[in-house]
């Protein structure tokens, strides 16, 4: 079994990469896909930068071209459902796009949503777990995740996304991914924790936040591969 585990930004690989037993590098779309192990078990991980297109290049190549069979796709994102927070953690149950028109359901893959693997899902609720990071206690919580090619900082889109998909958060890469990995027939699972809260404040709280946020979800990327 080969890890395929994707992000978007370096802050949200860089914590990965430092723990990578690098065999090899490759460039590819105008990142590099590096190949090894994290604590014994053969990995693939690449930076695919922002935006789907992006996103569904990488996904693609490290499943076929590099050999992947699970996907992970790490990162951070802005807080949409109540009571969610920056710093807390969703863990996908299923990822959707937010901008695409609904006629698109009507041709493969006849869906707009796709669904985490149960047993991924599991394993990363189990890592979180009491897990502390900068001596704050990890918050995690399942549940929808949506995607488009948008940075929300606006409270009236936020509220347009809730009432029309209730996710907990909204990103730029997830839907992108999973709908790769599901037309490969690729089990996977998307891990976020909140950067910011998808609101007018949301650019500053995400310069702030990155590299904290980045760090909460490679964290336990980490601790569930290690097992």
């Amino acid at each position: 079994m080969t890890w395929g585990i994707i992000a978007a930004l370096d802050e949200e690989l860089r914590p990965l990469l430092e723990e990578l037993k690098k065999d090899r590098q490759q460039e590819i779309y105008g990142t590099t896909v590096y190949q090894g192990t994290l604590y014994g078990q053969p990995a693939v991980l690449c930076k695919c930068g922002i935006a789907t297109i992006n996103a569904a290049l990488c996904t693609s190549a490290v499943i076929r071209e590099f050999g992947a069979d699970r996907i992970i796709n790490t990162g951070i994102a802005g807080a949409l459902g109540a009571g969610m927070q920056t710093l807390d953690v969703v863990i996908s149950e299923d990822v959707c796009y937010h901008d695409r028109d609904s006629a698109l359901e009507r041709y493969y893959p006849f869906t707009n949503c796709f669904r985490a693997d149960k047993e991924l899902i599991a394993q990363v609720e189990k890592a979180a777990q009491g897990l502390v990071v900068r001596d704050k206690p990890v918050r995690a919580q399942v549940g929808r995740i949506v995607t488009g090619d948008l940075f929300v900082e606006s409270s009236a889109v936020k509220k347009e996304l809730c009432e029309r998909l209730h996710p907990l958060c909204v990103e730029m890469e997830g839907a992108a991914i999973a709908n790769t990995a599901y037309a490969n027939g690729c089990p996977f699972v998307v891990v976020r924790t909140m950067s910011d809260c998808a609101d007018e404040g949301a650019q500053e709280s995400y310069d702030h936040l990155i590299e904290h946020a980045s760090e909460i979800s490679a964290r336990i990327v980490l601790r569930m591969l290690k097992g």
